[in-house]
C-alpha cells in the first residue's frame, strides 16, 4: 500500500507532484516517572515512583491480570545508566526506532527531568530520541482527591 503524505498544486503547470514519505519510524513513549523525586516523596510519600502504582495494581474485573510486575529489567531505576542502555537494547531488538521522552516544565520548573538530562551529558544510550510535553496539571486524582492541584500547568 502506497501513502501519500502530500500533494502539491502547481497552478501554473497544472499538475499535483506527489511526495512519498520516509520510511515509518516506530517511537516509544517514555515515562521518566520510575525513579524518586523530592516531589513525589512530599505528594505521595517517601520513596514513591511509577512501580508504587504497579505493584499496588489490583483486577479490575474478570481476566484482567493485576498486578503486571515487571519482566527482564525488573524494578529498574532510571537513574542507573545500565538501566537506560538496556532499555534501549530491548527497544531497538524490537524495532523500536526512538524513544518520545515525556518533558514536564511548569512555569519554569521541570521535573522528572533526571533521566534525559542524564541522557544528554553522557550522549548515550544511542537511540534517537524527541520530547513529548506533557502540558497538564497535575492533581491528587490518583488518590481520590481530584481538586487537590499538586503543580498548576500555566
Amino acid at each position: 500500500m502506497t501513502r501519500i503524505v502530500a500533494a502539491r498544486i502547481d497552478a501554473k503547470d497544472a499538475h499535483a507532484e506527489l511526495r512519498y514519505p520516509a520510511p515509518t519510524r516506530t517511537i516509544a513513549f517514555y515515562l521518566p516517572q520510575f525513579h524518586p523525586v523530592p516531589e513525589n516523596d512530599e505528594w505521595w510519600g517517601p520513596g514513591f515512583t511509577e512501580w508504587t502504582n504497579v505493584a499496588r495494581a489490583r483486577p479490575l474485573f474478570p481476566g484482567h491480570r493485576q498486578p503486571n510486575l515487571p519482566g527482564d529489567l525488573g524494578f529498574y531505576d532510571l537513574r542507573v545508566p545500565e538501566t537506560r542502555e538496556a532499555q534501549a537494547r530491548l527497544a531497538a531488538d524490537h524495532g523500536v526506532d526512538a524513544f518520545c521522552y515525556w518533558h514536564y516544565w511548569f512555569a519554569g520548573r521541570r521535573l522528572l527531568d533526571e533521566p534525559f538530562e542524564a541522557v544528554l551529558r553522557a550522549g548515550s544510550p544511542s537511540l534517537s530520541f524527541c520530547l513529548g510535553w506533557a502540558n497538564q496539571t497535575w492533581t491528587g486524582i490518583w488518590h481520590g482527591a481530584a481538586d487537590r492541584i499538586l503543580i498548576e500547568q500555566t
